[in-house]
């Protein structure tokens, strides 16, 4: 068994590492398997990639997120984010990543992706907020995803499926693994954006129920850092970095790094999107 104290990168390395799994060498290539075949997804040359362990299928380093900018219903918030979604793919975004929580995210996206005949091309990420009417009610969850599949006219499985914000995690996880048993989603995962519940996040990679972890992180926020992506090397578990810039705290990151970044996508830090 590896010593957990040989693992011990700056935030640099991290960043550099650039996600999926920290896979530029930084976590093993294992622990991910998915059940579903892996799908023939073109990317180009020039655009950075990651891959993600076990599988070894790779994806782009930055993909794009939807939560509140793909919430519009006016044609002319549609003109604009259709635009987005267009852009990102034609520059060799492949992967998107929405939940049934972000409004009209699913619907929007599923129409975009339809005209750019792209549905069952692209990488999605989504994600499942059920409770259920009792105890071990897993029917909403079910429900949810019957409509991702119909919003987003899908004709493979889901890429991911989350549990978000670990609701109802204890029955939301048997139910994922068995959907990937099934072939109705290919990896599974759970999110959380609060410094609050990064334990109980890491817990569930650290016990290896789970093939991704999607987790708030920014260089103002770097709780993740202390076991979450620690977890996610040891396990070599994809782990994605949301809220990079801060949306409260936006202008401040972007002066303290000193780039430029386009609203609304998704990094993998060990990572995820900003959404």
């Amino acid at each position: 068994m590896r010593d957990k104290r040989e693992w011990s990168p700056t935030r640099r390395q991290v960043i550099t590492a650039g996600g999926l799994g920290a896979a530029a060498g930084v976590l093993p290539a294992e622990a991910v398997h998915a059940s579903a075949p892996i799908p023939a997804r073109t990317v180009p040359d020039d655009v950075i990639t990651r891959t993600i362990p076990g599988t070894r299928e790779r994806l782009p380093a930055i993909g794009l997120g939807t939560f509140m900018t793909f919430d519009t219903v006016s044609d002319r918030g549609r003109e604009r984010i259709r635009e987005v979604a267009r852009r990102h793919w034609q520059e060799g975004g492949r992967v998107f990543d929405v939940s049934p929580l972000y409004g009209r995210s699913e619907v929007n996206l599923g129409d975009f992706a339809s005209e750019m005949r792209i549905n069952d091309r692209m990488f999605l990420a989504n994600k499942i907020w059920a409770t259920g009417d009792h105890l071990w009610d897993d029917g909403h969850a079910a429900d949810s995803l019957r409509r991702t599949v119909k919003r987003l006219s899908l004709d493979k499985p889901v890429d991911l499926m989350q549990c978000h914000s670990l609701t109802n995690v204890d029955v939301i996880i048997p139910l994922l693994h068995a959907w990937k048993k099934e072939g109705r989603i290919r990896y599974l995962g759970v999110t959380h954006h609060e410094p609050t519940y990064f334990g109980v996040l890491a817990s569930w990679v650290e016990r290896a129920e789970v093939d991704f972890v999607q987790v708030h992180y920014s260089i103002h926020t770097r709780a993740a850092e202390e076991r979450v992506i620690r977890a996610a090397a040891d396990r070599g578990s994809p782990c994605w970095s949301t809220c990079r810039w801060r949306r409260r705290g936006c202008t401040r990151s972007w002066k303290t790094i000193r780039c430029r970044t386009s609203p609304g996508s998704l990094a993998w830090t060990p990572g995820r999107s900003i959404s």
